[in-house]
């Protein structure tokens, strides 16, 4: 008999986060990402 690894547990949080199309880690780096796009943005019009 081989040694099979257990089957890990599916949580209701799981099942949740399965729906979801973008995960919250990338949409927390996506809205960091534009922020800094319009910080700079914002800079490099300023000397105009």
């Amino acid at each position: 008999m081989d040694f099979k690894e257990p089957k890990k547990r599916v949580t209701k949080n799981d099942k949740k986060n399965k729906k979801q199309v973008y995960s919250q880690k990338c949409l927390r780096l996506k809205v960091e990402f534009l922020e800094k796009q319009t910080q700079t943005r914002m800079l490099k019009q300023e000397p105009r």
